[in-house]
C-alpha cells in the first residue's frame, strides 16, 4: 500500500512503500493513504490543504469549502504528481537522512524455513487495541522512545487504534508503551464479540467515542 506523508510545518510531501517504511523516515508527519484518511485527521486544517495543493498543483487555490472536498482535491493532486514516481523503501541500518541520524528498528523474527511459528505476544497489552492521544511526539529524537511513540502520534489524535501485535511489528517495545501510558499519552482498549471498543486503561470515554464513529 502506498502511503503519502505531509510535513506541517514545510507542506513538504513524500511517498512510501508501506507506513512502516513512512515512520522509518521521522515522525510527526501527516500520514494518510486515501483522501477520507487526510481529512479525518485531527492535525489537517483547510489552510494546510491549501498550501499543500498549490505546492504541488498546475493551477491554485484559494480556499476549500470543507476538509473533505480539500483532501480529496490534494489526494488526486498527489496521486497524479506522483503516478511515476518510485516509492522510497527502507532504510538500512546505520542509515543518515541527508545529516539526520535515524533510529532503525531491529527486524522482528519471523517463521523460519521449517515452518516454526513466531513466539505468541503474552502480557496485559496482548490482544488489545492501542489509541493515541498526542498532537506531537515529546520524546528525544533519534531514540527507541521516540520511535515507538511516533508510531502512535502518525495514528492521529483519538483515531486508527492500532492492535499491540503491529505496535511491536512496527518497531514499538511494551516498556515504551508502559510509559506513555502512565503519562496519559495513549489509552488501552479491547474488543467485545460485537466488535465494540471498551476501555481496559486510560481514558474511559474515548472507547464510546470511537464506537459512535464507527457506527457512521
Amino acid at each position: 500500500m502506498t502511503i503519502f506523508t505531509i510535513d506541517p510545518k514545510t507542506y513538504k510531501v513524500s511517498m512510501y512503500s508501506s507506513r512502516k517504511v513512512a515512520q522509518q523516515y521521522g515522525n510527526g508527519m501527516i500520514t494518510f493513504s486515501n483522501s477520507s484518511e487526510l481529512a479525518l485527521n485531527p492535525n489537517v486544517t483547510l489552510q494546510i490543504l491549501v498550501n499543500v495543493f498549490n505546492n504541488n498543483s498546475n493551477s491554485m487555490t484559494k480556499r476549500f469549502a470543507d476538509k473533505t472536498k480539500g483532501a480529496k482535491k490534494v489526494f488526486e493532486t498527489l496521486q497524479g504528481k506522483f503516478c511515476n514516481t518510485e516509492p522510497l523503501g527502507p532504510v538500512t541500518a546505520k542509515a543518515s537522512i541527508g545529516d539526520q541520524q535515524v533510529y532503525i528498528p531491529k527486524e522482528k523474527k519471523i517463521a523460519d524455513s521449517s515452518g516454526t511459528k513466531p513466539t505468541k505476544l503474552r502480557g496485559k497489552f496482548a490482544g488489545r487495541y492501542i489509541v493515541n492521544h498526542l498532537e506531537s511526539n515529546p520524546r528525544r529524537p533519534n531514540t527507541r522512545g521516540f520511535h515507538a511513540t511516533g508510531i502512535l502520534v502518525n495514528l492521529g489524535v483519538d483515531q486508527n487504534p492500532i492492535s499491540y501485535e503491529d505496535y511491536i511489528e512496527q518497531g514499538g517495545h511494551r516498556q515504551d508503551l508502559a510509559h506513555d501510558l502512565n503519562r496519559g499519552r495513549c489509552s488501552i482498549l479491547g474488543k467485545d464479540k460485537n466488535g465494540k471498543y471498551f476501555t481496559v486503561f486510560g481514558n474511559t470515554k474515548i472507547a464510546g467515542k470511537l464506537n459512535k464513529w464507527k457506527s457512521f
